[in-house]
């Protein structure tokens, strides 16, 4: 998925354009076989009843599109390591997330001011996620919360916003619902909670949204009238 097209979200360069709405995965829900995980045209993530596909007497178009392993997948002894010290270390991605999240909801610009100044664990270049980054922490074995709390301070349902913005809804950010580990999105105005990463966003991304230099920051982000450009050290 690449979240910088929109409707399908993929790079139509690359991927012959369908007319599928969803594309079957071959996971299925944790507690209930009769949903399998998909993605959708739009990029989101989510867990969807077997008999909506047109096959099944459903009205919605499901397609499947085929991938195979080059090299072997990459496997690691524990998916995540506590560091010890308010973070945690995701073995897969070598990014270091905020082991507890902020407890109160903010808007998507609050969010992002947020992590603009936030200074954990000895660090100041925390970030907001994208969207790939937070699903890659949320397990789909996992129910309410999806994302491991033996690692993370993270119970009950949550929404965590992501730093990804609709290209063609840019009044709309992604988040992901932690109920089941779907991902969606909703108006920047909405509050939700936030989880900070640090580390180089381009291993999960691989198209980078917007990344700048480590030692570089802007701020406001988006910003309208003006930029601020802060080097750190």
């Amino acid at each position: 998925m690449n979240h910088q097209f929109a409707n399908p979200a993929i790079d139509p360069a690359v991927f012959t354009v369908t007319a599928a709405e969803y594309w079957w995965t071959s996971v299925y829900q944790a507690n209930d076989s009769a949903k399998v995980w998909v993605t959708n045209s739009g990029g989101g993530v989510g867990n969807h009843p077997k008999s909506e596909t047109i096959s099944a007497g459903g009205n919605k178009r499901f397609h499947v599109r085929m991938v195979r392993d080059v090299n072997a997948p990459l496997s690691v002894q524990s998916h995540f390591a506590d560091n010890g010290n308010g973070t945690v270390t995701d073995n897969l991605t070598n990014l270091v997330w905020q082991k507890v999240p902020l407890p109160d909801s903010l808007t998507w610009e609050d969010a992002l001011l947020y992590v603009d100044t936030l200074s954990l664990a000895g660090y100041i270049d925390w970030r907001l996620p994208n969207i790939k980054e937070l699903e890659s922490i949320s397990d789909e074995s996992l129910i309410s919360p999806s994302i491991d709390p033996t690692y993370f301070s993270v119970s009950g349902t949550k929404y965590f916003w992501s730093s990804t913005t609709l290209p063609n809804q840019t009044t709309k950010a992604w988040y992901l619902d932690t109920h089941f580990g779907i991902t969606t999105y909703d108006v920047k105005t909405s509050r939700h909670q936030v989880f900070t990463v640090r580390g180089d966003e381009s291993f999960v991304n691989g198209v980078v949204e917007g990344k700048a230099s480590k030692e570089t920051y802007v701020s406001p982000n988006p910003f309208s009238a003006h930029l601020n450009l802060e080097r750190r050290l």
